[in-house]
């Protein structure tokens, strides 16, 4: 084979090595991100399960000082009680979200924002969940008498999100300049 032949079957076969190498280390580079993204969401997952946990049992401790509340802890998260009224809050969901049941609007629920509070949608309107949006829920849904010393109103929350997470895939943008 002549000499011009050889130097180009050895340049296909560095080519092909060096593709077949660079797939293998894109491959295993693909592994180990979906590995920490895995790790992170079970991460993720046990936190809100615990902030779920905490409020559950917060719940059932305040209930206890309540006479006339009665909560029970179910698998599924928290069921209170007054009366003939019953309201509970759901929390299956993997998600940071509970569902609130038994107010008569499908959209109420619970959901907890970047620093570990719960808010309240309630008929619409977003409230800290504890512990204004609590007493809403217990005197709007279940009917208990609003206490002589109501918690006042504090307004919705600010709005508390993740950061942004800036794109590996494109440039950031440059400011708009107005002219």
């Amino acid at each position: 084979m002549p000499n011009d032949l050889n130097s180009l079957a050895n340049a296909f076969n560095t080519a092909v090595e060096r593709e077949d190498s660079d797939a293998h280390s894109d491959a295993t580079e693909d592994a180990d991100a979906r590995a920490r993204l895995r790790e992170q969401r079970l991460s993720d997952a046990a936190r809100i399960q615990q902030a779920k946990d905490t409020l559950f049992g917060a719940l059932i401790t305040f209930a206890e000082q309540v006479d006339a509340l009665r909560a029970e802890r179910t698998d599924a998260g928290v069921v209170f009680s007054y009366r003939d009224r019953v309201v509970s809050l759901d929390g299956r969901s993997d998600g940071p979200s509970i569902a609130v049941v038994g107010t008569g609007t499908a959209a109420d629920r619970l959901d907890l924002d970047v620093t570990d509070t719960w808010v309240l949608t309630l008929n619409g309107k977003l409230r800290e969940f504890l512990p204004y949006g609590l007493q809403e829920l217990l005197v709007r849904a279940l009917g208990l008498p609003r206490p002589a010393h109501a918690v006042s109103d504090p307004g919705p929350p600010k709005l508390r999100r993740a950061p942004r997470i800036q794109s590996s895939i494109a440039p950031p943008r440059p400011p708009f300049k107005r002219q």
